[in-house]
């Protein structure tokens, strides 16, 4: 899976997406660190154009993440549920978009996630 992150990092989404897809395949692939490369996923389906898939596959990791009550990720995992809003473009997908965001910054300052807090343009100056 992470050689599928490389590559989606690196711009080639239909290579990415294929690795990924596989490694979700392997035995033993549940866990918490799928949920991580789920958050991978959704984010390059969104980019690809599968707005629809990615925002399943977000969902089905913060339900996950809801269930089990490991909500290490579910910042990042509102923040993509936002972007992928805003790629749908579909009407109110901004105000939804905003709501998703701010759930995100909600449960990062929670847990104490200060990079959150170092993103423009309210970088704070330890950042």
């Amino acid at each position: 899976m992470p050689s599928g992150v490389l590559v989606i990092k690196r711009g080639d989404l239909s290579t990415g997406l294929r690795l990924l897809r596989a490694g979700f395949d392997e035995p033993g692939a549940a866990g918490p660190a799928p949920r991580h490369f789920t958050s991978f996923m959704a984010d390059a389906l969104g980019r690809a154009g599968q707005v629809a898939d990615g925002l399943a596959a977000i969902e089905e990791a913060i339900d996950r993440s809801e269930q089990t009550e490991e909500r290490w990720l579910i910042a990042e995992l509102l923040r993509i549920k936002g972007e992928l809003f805003l790629l749908q473009g579909a009407p109110g997908a901004a105000g939804a978009a905003e709501g998703h965001f701010q759930q995100a910054l909600d449960w990062a300052r929670r847990q104490r996630a200060l990079f959150w807090n170092c993103a423009p343009p309210r970088a704070s100056p330890g950042c």
